[in-house]
């Protein structure tokens, strides 16, 4: 075991597959060190060993053929929140809103934070570049945030009017796809609602991980475990908590 996530602590693999079914089943990190009788510093510390393993997971993504394409948004903590001079908060997607560029084409997601309040056209372009097949078939709402990246990659772009898709119902909202997507994804973050805010890409690519194929529980734990061995990566308790990082 030594070299890998399991080093340094006499913890058997059982419970750490215990820990990894738990996490992939959506239940919070409070929840599980309850469940666990661990300490929630114990069960922070096994998730951040388990971002150590997914860190690379969504690199090799590539969409191609019919690709959805939106962004969802979450809110900064409350302290982080900024307000008028009035205190009163600021409107729509504002520097208050953490920005997340999605797209899948049905059956694969990719998922990245991409910055605070509404994005621009460079940052999509910048996210997404690498993971849909150029000349592929891009399908957004009206957003111009999409344009460079249409352009770049030289894709066919479908495009709708949001005001007219709200209210459909799924069967008939051509974006349904990637709003599916955008309501798991709000279902898993609010099962982790007091993450810290800079662990966000960690949290998102066990999201893609536990979302993407293999679909079958037992065959996600196995991949896991192959990482641990094929990917051999290390993080001492007292390094992690040494890193007190300022929340985004």
């Amino acid at each position: 075991m030594t070299g890998t996530i399991f080093d340094s602590h006499k913890i058997s693999i059982t419970e750490w597959i215990e820990y990894w079914r738990n996490l992939l089943q959506y239940l919070s990190l409070s929840a599980d060190s309850w469940n666990n009788k661990n300490a929630f510093t114990t069960a922070k510390y096994w998730f951040a060993k388990t971002c150590l393993l997914l860190e690379e997971i969504q690199d090799s993504i590539l969409l191609e053929g019919d690709v959805y394409c939106d962004e969802t948004f979450i809110p900064v903590r409350s302290e982080d929140i900024i307000r008028k001079e009035n205190y009163q908060k600021l409107r729509g997607h504002s520097i208050n809103q953490m920005c997340i560029a999605t797209i899948t084409d049905g059956k694969t997601v990719f998922v990245k934070y991409i910055g605070l309040g509404e994005p621009a056209g460079r940052q999509v372009y910048e996210a997404l570049k690498d993971h849909i097949k150029q000349g592929s078939r891009l399908i957004t709402d009206e957003d111009p945030c999409h344009n460079m990246l249409v352009r770049k990659l030289e894709l066919k772009n479908i495009q709708y009017d949001s005001k007219k898709m709200k209210g459909l119902p799924d069967n008939k909202n051509p974006m349904n796809p990637i709003n599916q997507v955008h309501n798991r994804l709000q279902k898993f973050l609010r099962a982790h609602s007091g993450f810290r805010r800079d662990e966000l890409p960690g949290y998102l690519n066990l999201f893609a991980f536990s979302f993407n194929a293999p679909h079958d529980l037992y065959e996600k734990l196995d991949r896991l475990l192959n990482l641990s061995f094929e990917n051999p990566k290390t993080l001492r308790y007292r390094e992690l908590y040494r890193k007190s990082k300022p929340d985004l």
